[in-house]
């Protein structure tokens, strides 16, 4: 993922929901630019098509045999190779990196593809959230004075977070150590990969595999206290009873001034249907605000220390804790 990205706007809403700060944040990349406009209105005024379709059939699910959108979807032959590696770090990478020829598989990707990658509602929202990560970070560094403990919970391919990191200064990496945690051993055995490649502009980093809502590697993960916890992409898979242990658990063993940054999609995203039963994504769970601060009360969290940024994609919603 590049992290060049710019934020042409940051607005404070004037009224707070549960007594959370809301920010809307306006965040671009690379794909914004003019040459990509053309690409950008075909792929949508495309899934603007899928979308109307699937309105106007609320009963046809993405398996059934007349889902004229599905197998649209998955004509050309990036998408068919891509869609093995759904739900997963693998899918996504591929998204925070749309302009690789190959994937992993050897499969390649085709023009329609990359532009998919570049221009859905979908793609732009999962880089936008870690752009937006990469500010947040930016700005605490400058406020936090101590050695850096970093986790990264659902950390697929690790890469998005290689980026952020290696955008902070070199004495900020010097001071940092990471753990990458994933339940996938395959995806983590790629991240080490691109570890290996990197590891001299990045910190020391460590992997572990197990599925964080098991307390017992709850515990071996967050063993000690830790300066920053990130979660992007994660909640979207849990229930909200497993949402508020696991936050609660983190929170206690984070250092005064730590972090902690987690992504839930919203209620609010656009073309939900393509992204459901056109490309049939499996088992989100979408949250509005008030969902995630009633989640961020049962686990005794206090709401100040909780601060919300939507994007303007309205695809995700990113959510920081700072330990008060």
């Amino acid at each position: 993922m590049n992290t060049g990205y710019t934020i042409h706007s940051i607005r404070p809403r004037s009224e707070r929901v549960s007594g959370m700060r809301i920010t809307e944040i306006d965040v671009r990349d690379k794909y914004h630019a003019p040459r990509y406009r053309v690409g950008r209105w075909l792929v949508h005024a495309y899934t603007g098509t899928l979308q109307r379709y699937l309105a106007g059939r609320p009963t046809m699910e993405f398996e059934h045999r007349r889902n004229v959108a599905r197998q649209l979807s998955y004509i050309p032959g990036g998408m068919k190779a891509w869609a093995g590696y759904m739900p997963g770090g693998f899918a996504t990478y591929y998204v925070h990196e749309p302009d690789h020829r190959r994937m992993v598989n050897g499969k390649k990707l085709d023009f329609i593809t990359r532009n998919f990658f570049r221009h859905s509602y979908d793609s732009i929202g999962v880089r936008a959230r870690l752009y937006i990560l990469s500010w947040l970070v930016a700005e605490w560094v400058d406020e936090f004075s101590g050695d850096i403990s970093w986790v990264s919970i659902g950390c697929g391919s690790g890469q998005p977070v290689y980026d952020v990191v290696r955008s902070l200064p070199s004495f900020v990496r010097a001071k940092a150590t990471m753990l990458l945690v994933d339940q996938d051993e395959i995806v983590i055995e790629f991240a080490k990969k691109l570890y290996d490649h990197q590891r001299k502009e990045l910190p020391d980093v460590t992997f572990m595999t197990g599925n964080i809502v098991e307390p017992d590697f709850m515990q071996r993960v967050i063993a000690g206290k830790v300066s920053i916890v990130d979660m992007m992409g994660l909640f979207e898979y849990l229930k909200d009873d497993d949402c508020a242990t696991v936050l609660s658990y983190i929170y206690s063993h984070l250092e005064i001034g730590g972090l902690i940054i987690f992504t839930n999609m919203s209620d609010e995203r656009p073309h939900l249907d393509v992204h459901t039963r056109a490309i049939g994504w499996p088992g989100v769970i979408m949250r509005s605000v008030e969902s995630v601060a009633a989640i961020i009360d049962a686990a005794n969290i206090p709401a100040e220390a909780l601060s919300a940024y939507t994007s303007r994609d309205r695809v995700y919603n990113v959510y920081r804790i700072m330990k008060l």
